[in-house]
């Protein structure tokens, strides 16, 4: 489906909301593609789309952002595209600005699994962050295989603090 008059995007409107209705629509009938708003982010998950469903919808993501793309742009994580208003550039970003809201001592624990967690990785590099996965080059301080594990990882944490 195209864009079409009744479709055109105004920047003065909730742009993020709309583009979220539109790839509802335009994404939703794709098999292994989900559209989940995320409150500031909408994500397009293809992880259980086969190669060529993932280029389509891929292609449809772009033909939809192209008359908004100076309000949004896209972060490429594993099997999913964030759409991001400029202002949140990112993971990094976002714990940045959380934290400065946060008192001082406390100790942030950030557990990721995607490229798009790096720059949360790099922002808290002297704190608890932790890759889950395969081992690859991360600016991650540790590692754990997979979700059993960070689930045991933070039963024993709250273990141990309460």
């Amino acid at each position: 489906m195209g864009v079409g008059q009744e479709n055109v995007i105004r920047p003065e409107g909730k742009i993020l909301g709309q583009v979220k209705r539109m790839l509802t629509e335009r994404l939703g009938f794709l098999p292994g593609i989900r559209v989940e708003d995320k409150g500031i982010s909408i994500a397009a998950h293809y992880r259980g789309a086969t190669a060529h469903t993932a280029h389509l919808a891929r292609s449809i993501l772009h033909k939809t952002l192209e008359p908004v793309q100076a309000y949004l742009h896209v972060l490429k994580g594993k099997k999913v595209w964030e759409v991001l208003p400029p202002e949140v550039q990112g993971k990094g970003r976002a714990m940045g600005l959380l934290l400065a809201e946060l008192p001082r001592a406390t100790l942030p624990i950030y557990v990721g699994d995607d490229t798009t967690d790096e720059s949360a990785f790099t922002a808290l590099r002297h704190r608890i962050t932790v890759r889950v996965g395969s081992r690859c080059s991360t600016k991650a301080r540790f590692y754990l295989r997979n979700p059993d594990e960070v689930v045991g990882f933070l039963e024993r944490l709250e273990a141990e603090i309460t």
